[in-house]
């Protein structure tokens, strides 16, 4: 869910095209978890005996707040150009959390007999890392916006925004 608002300005010249800046922002309630398992079994030399590490975690994700600050270049249309098609450019940032917990198991066995292990020596230290940052990137989009009355519009627009990978 994303609720927020936007100002701007444009500029009119050479009868039909228009020019202009835009900034909005929009407080986020986008987030997802996700379920990590891995794991290596070692046939032998760690303490002379098979070992076994695994880790199992959750991980979540949940994103703040989007902005961007963008300029507009478009065509107006109809009889007293109240419609507009544009595209734009610019800025855009993102804040988002990160948490991952979970836990790391060793277990070393030693073999009883074919296929079996006795466990000697069980290790599972818990984890738990929370991470934050607003990250910068850039954004295009087009759209089509008609004007209602005074200085009040209404538009439809599609937006690309790009934060690049992140590594947690």
């Amino acid at each position: 869910m994303l609720v927020g608002g936007q100002v701007g300005c444009n500029y009119q010249f050479a009868s039909r095209w228009v020019i202009g800046f835009e900034g909005d922002f929009s407080w986020a309630n986008v987030s997802g978890t996700t379920q990590q398992t891995n794991g290596v079994t070692f046939a032998a030399p760690i303490l002379l005996f098979p070992t076994t590490v695994s880790a199992t975690g959750t991980l979540s994700a949940k994103t703040d707040f989007i902005a961007t600050a963008t300029a507009r270049f478009g065509y107006a249309l109809g009889p007293i150009g109240q419609g507009l098609i544009y595209g734009k450019g610019g800025a855009a940032w993102v804040a988002n959390r990160y948490n991952f917990n979970g836990q790391v198991q060793t277990t070393v066995c030693t073999t009883v007999q074919a296929a079996q292990c006795a466990t000697v020596a069980p290790f599972s230290p818990i984890f738990n890392w929370d991470g934050r940052e607003t990250r910068i990137g850039w954004t295009v989009g087009v759209g089509v916006e008609w004007a209602m009355w005074d200085n009040w519009s209404t538009k439809i627009e599609y937006d690309y925004l790009d934060f690049g990978t992140q590594t947690a």
